[in-house]
């Protein structure tokens, strides 16, 4: 095999690893473009009476590194929203290098929810206090969330090329950007590349995470957008997905020979895609929730009607 220059090598091994997380994929372009694939408002957070409603984009919280994620929830949160489990299984898998498989499933993507108790409020006993993201992976057996400022402590015995692979993982993690927020609702978007029609295009999976006031179940709703005209989103299918909870998620990754160098990767970042957005129940989209649902969240008007309209979709 050719020599490669060390940094090179490392970048084509870390590309299937930023394509396992549905917002890992140019999530760096997606700022530097934001008047034309925007994250949304900026406006200050807004109190409607005593209702806090955000549509400010800031990061998510992090998982904190050392949490075991078994069948349930890691410590800290009441909900395990989904773990998602990424391998290189469709397209071209048999031209990819055997160290980009490697590393391509080994870094799982965690995603979970606080729903906090609040006594003696008429009608709103629970509260949605935050969604977290982290990143995961097997140690001694379990399943558990990792930095790299943990890493070796934690004894994942990480190699050179493992340990740049999880700190560029951890930096677009950075980008996964909350929309829009209300006490019991959060919305967060997430830039891909996505299979679609044996093409991979760049997309956005919306996820909408609600909790219901009386009993503090969560529901968990993701569906799939793209940039339309004049920077406005559009719909990519007219179906939604209500996810099961603790979703154990089989993330397939599509793999195109043409962005392959003797099994590694060319300059490009789309080699990889997701193949599908993850999966439960499926919900057609009703067309007066269209609006809502492509939303840019530019008033907190815009974020309590869409948590109004879910919650009569999923109650159906």
């Amino acid at each position: 095999m050719p020599y490669y220059p060390r940094a090179w090598r490392i970048w084509t091994v870390a590309l299937p690893v930023l394509a396992m997380a549905p917002w890992l994929v140019s999530a760096h372009r997606q700022v530097q473009n934001a008047p034309q694939e925007g994250l949304g408002s900026q406006a200050a957070p807004t109190h409607v009476g005593a209702v806090h409603i955000d549509v400010t984009q800031r990061p998510l919280s992090r998982i904190k590194p050392g949490a075991a994620i078994d069948d349930g929830p890691p410590e800290g949160w009441s909900h395990l929203v989904l773990l998602a489990r990424p391998r290189v299984a469709r397209g071209d898998v048999n031209q990819v290098a055997p160290e980009v498989l490697r590393f391509g499933s080994m870094f799982m993507v965690a995603i979970a929810a606080n729903v906090r108790a609040n006594p003696g409020a008429a009608g709103e006993k629970h509260q949605l206090d935050k969604v977290g993201v982290g990143l995961a992976m097997e140690l001694e057996g379990r399943v558990v969330v990792v930095s790299s400022a943990t890493q070796q402590a934690q004894g994942a015995e990480l190699d050179y090329i493992g340990r740049q692979v999880l700190a560029g993982t951890e930096q677009c993690l950075d980008e996964v950007i909350q929309a829009a927020r209300t006490p019991q609702m959060l919305v967060f978007d997430a830039w891909s590349i996505v299979l679609r029609d044996e093409a991979h295009r760049r997309m956005a999976v919306r996820h909408a995470v609600l909790v219901d006031a009386e009993t503090g179940e969560l529901a968990t709703l993701v569906w799939l957008l793209e940039s339309g005209g004049s920077g406005e989103f559009a719909l990519v299918d007219p179906e939604m997905q209500v996810l099961p909870r603790n979703l154990q998620e089989d993330r397939v990754l599509n793999v195109r020979a043409d962005n392959l160098v003797l099994g590694l990767l060319t300059g490009k970042r789309d080699g990889f895609a997701l193949v599908d957005i993850p999966q439960g129940r499926p919900i057609k989209l009703p067309g007066e929730l269209l609006p809502l649902a492509c939303s840019r969240f530019r008033t907190p008007a815009e974020a309590t009607a869409l948590e109004a309209a879910l919650r009569k979709l999923i109650a159906k």
